[in-house]
């Protein structure tokens, strides 16, 4: 449930993840040691993107003209 009265000194403007429209959120868990090294990435959730979209693509999954870059 939302605030119904937010302080407006806590809002923060929506900052976008990508210049690339983004889906559906698909969650995932990974095993503890892969859970900590994530955690040292920097952009962990472009770092993931960019992992699934590179074996999706070696996998015949997604094809080159599916991606926008």
């Amino acid at each position: 449930m939302s605030n119904p009265k937010p302080k407006l000194e806590n809002l923060k403007p929506f900052q976008r993840a990508s210049d690339r429209e983004l889906g559906r959120v698909v969650g995932t868990r990974y095993p503890l040691e892969v859970a900590e090294a994530l955690g040292k990435v920097g952009d962990h959730q472009g770092f993931i993107r960019a992992a699934v979209e590179k074996e999706l693509r070696a996998q015949g999954f997604l094809h080159s003209g599916d991606d926008v870059e």
